[in-house]
């Protein structure tokens, strides 16, 4: 039997969503009668698996934003998120007009993250990869400092994300990562998902879109600013460009704005191929992953990127997921 706990009390039905573009992982679970969790509690969730021998999987830490409670059906429901909400939460106002409430000079992307989560009340932040290879974005090197007024804390972080290609998210313990985690598929497999009789698959779709296809990107930053980057596509007529428009304040160099728009020109310059998956319940995929899709029937393999899942355990239905990948 698998089923889900919170603060080790079994929950009749219990929901996790991930999502890449998003900051902060969702918890929501229903209980029959109501419990001493409030408003600001920390809860922590588990998936148990008692076939045979019995295991445990941690898939969230957070605290209860919301309690439903509903009639006639008498239940109680909970929704909580995870740490980086405080930093979706937390603006910066100035107490003078004239001075920022946040400022800092000569600084790099990694310590103005830190900086910036800090002043949040998170007060860690686990850097997973070697910057070494990749570009170091120093900010504010001139007269002028970052400044920061009437903005969040994650306003800020998510442009400095764009500008750097980092990305920041928050873990099952609640611990905050940057990573250089694209929207494409790496080469960690995290699962390898197959249709078939003997397969872990139960529905797929597959779309292919140039939606989000971009072949030409626009940096404007600080006092006029202003760099490009462009490639052909075969998938729009030869001297039409579809544009990405980059604009951020914090840009104050040439240099920078060339490798923001050099940064993300290949990340946008091809189609969008997704995947729509429901699979068997298994707590080794989230958001950030990447995984093995394999549909013969539809012509589909490779590899995947995960950027949404939504972990579903209930009574009636077992335990389930459904999520989108995308290459």
């Amino acid at each position: 039997m698998i089923y889900a706990t919170v603060n080790g009390i079994p929950m009749k039905r219990v929901e996790l969503n991930t999502n890449y573009q998003t900051p902060t992982a969702r918890l929501t679970f229903t209980h029959p009668y109501s419990t001493d969790l409030d408003i600001g509690t920390t809860v922590v969730a588990n998936i148990i698996n008692d076939r045979g021998e019995t295991r445990t999987m941690k898939m969230f830490t957070g605290r209860v934003k919301s309690i439903i409670r509903r009639r006639p059906e008498n239940i109680y429901e909970f929704m909580a998120q995870d740490i980086l909400t405080y930093a979706v939460e937390h603006w910066f106002v100035p107490t003078d007009v004239s001075e920022p409430s946040f400022a800092r000079s000569n600084i790099n992307h990694l310590r103005l993250t830190k900086d910036l989560l800090n002043a949040a009340q998170i007060p860690d932040l686990d850097i997973i990869d070697d910057w070494t290879p990749y570009p170091t974005f120093q900010f504010a090197t001139g007269p002028e400092p970052v400044k920061v007024n009437i903005s969040s804390a994650w306003d800020v972080i998510s442009g400095i994300c764009a500008v750097t290609g980092m990305h920041v998210y928050a873990d099952a313990n609640n611990k905050v990562h940057l990573s250089r985690i694209w929207d494409e598929a790496g080469t960690v497999i995290s699962r390898c998902l197959t249709t078939g009789n003997n397969g872990n698959m139960k529905t797929v779709e597959y779309i292919r879109s140039d939606e989000n296809l971009r072949n030409k990107v626009e940096v404007f930053g600080r006092e006029g600013i202003h760099k490009t980057a462009s490639a052909v596509s075969p998938y729009v007529p030869a001297g039409f460009y579809k544009t990405l428009i980059i604009s951020y304040e914090m840009i104050d160099t040439d240099d920078m704005a060339q490798e923001t728009a050099d940064i993300n020109l290949p990340r946008v310059n091809k189609l969008t191929e997704s995947c729509i998956v429901e699979t068997l319940g298994d707590t080794s995929i989230s958001a950030r992953n990447t995984v093995s899709i394999i549909d013969s029937a539809a012509g589909i393999s490779g590899n995947w990127f995960v950027y949404q899942t939504t972990h579903r355990i209930d009574a009636q239905g077992g335990y389930t997921v459904r999520m989108t990948a995308k290459r």
